[in-house]
């Protein structure tokens, strides 16, 4: 992914607006999409026919894949619409995968563990629990499973990955390795419109943004991510078949690689270290273009005041306005159906 030239820190700001009012198109997309996706479930619960709810569930699947990801390519495809008189970074799509790979993974799961046990707490902390009765009518039988692990698992791996690490992290890191991070994962984070998730999704688009960074590929940022959410599939799954008999061995599971994962940081550290002293950037060939071990040779780092003034741009304070109105607007729902009012 090689720009043809220095990027100009003058249209920091500007890039950054784009990407604001390209989710805002998203969050209108999604919830659109979604609804009228919704409709086809509705028809699923109440038909009788056994033949006719596997039909629908199956169509309904297929459906809510293609709503889920859509809203993500379309928003990139908005970007790059609202930037026709600008550069746009190249997306490195090379298949050969890092030698450091096994490791990234490990240390990348601690890494996440570690967000969800923050997110946890700072879940109690403010009172936000989904009740039981809002979970009681989820089904897990045949048909559904495979429906939620393609909306769980495999659709928010591509989708997600190809517009937060493809697009906005590819177009924020020639202004700077740690604001392009930080930023794109605090994009990710307000994507889900959800407070339960919040510290957690902003830790895993930190790991997938350096797992990018480091292996100069998208693909295993997404395989990473498909990881991710196959295993919060499994426990799902595991918890509503098992309930608390299985948590002891979800906890075991947990620990396993929780050490593995801080070993592996600990190599990683070193392995870096050295591979930065011994030689320049390697490039290798993408579907797109060239791209090297590191996502872009060039780095126009810019000032605070200058990403102040990018993360104060319409676009994105009208993306974080929708965001938080979504969040807490949800978080009211909940009290109200758990208690019957907000206190």
């Amino acid at each position: 992914m090689l720009s043809s030239s220095l990027p100009n820190p003058h249209s920091y700001q500007q890039m950054l607006n784009r990407i604001g009012w390209s989710m805002c198109a998203f969050i209108v997309m999604f919830d659109f999409i979604s609804g009228a996706s919704a409709v086809i479930d509705v028809f699923a619960e109440i038909s009788s026919n056994r033949i006719v709810y596997i039909a629908l569930t199956a169509i309904s699947g297929i459906t809510s894949s293609v709503a889920y990801m859509l809203p993500f390519f379309l928003a990139g495809v908005v970007y790059y619409l609202l930037s026709q008189k600008n550069h746009i970074q190249r997306i490195s799509f090379h298949i050969k995968p890092a030698r450091e790979f096994p490791l990234l993974i490990f240390a990348g799961l601690a890494a996440i563990t570690a967000g969800s046990i923050i997110n946890s707490w700072f879940s109690d902390a403010i009172g936000y629990e989904i009740p039981e009765s809002l979970l009681e009518g989820v089904s897990y039988d045949n048909p559904a499973v495979v429906i939620m692990y393609m909306t769980i698992s495999l659709s928010p791996a591509f989708a997600e990955e190809f517009l937060f690490r493809g697009v906005y992290y590819n177009e924020l890191r020639p202004y700077g390795r740690t604001q392009a991070i930080l930023i794109s994962a605090a994009l990710f984070a307000l994507m889900h419109q959800n407070i339960e998730q919040i510290f957690y999704t902003f830790v895993i688009g930190i790991v997938m943004a350096i797992m990018y960074e480091a292996t100069g590929s998208i693909w295993c940022s997404v395989f990473f991510h498909m990881i991710n959410n196959e295993l919060a599939f499994i426990y799902t799954v595991l918890d509503s078949r098992y309930g608390d008999a299985v948590g002891p061995y979800i906890t075991i599971f947990e620990t396993i690689y929780c050490i593995l994962g801080v070993i592996s940081m600990v190599i990683l550290v070193f392995y870096y270290k050295k591979k930065a002293q011994a030689k320049a950037p390697v490039y290798a060939d993408g579907i797109f273009g060239q791209a090297s071990e590191s996502v872009s040779p060039y780095d126009t780092t810019v000032s605070p005041k200058q990403i102040f003034r990018g993360i104060t741009t319409p676009g994105i304070i009208v993306f974080v306005a929708l965001s938080f109105a979504s969040m807490i607007t949800t978080w009211i729902l909940i009290r109200f159906l758990d208690i019957g009012g907000f206190w």
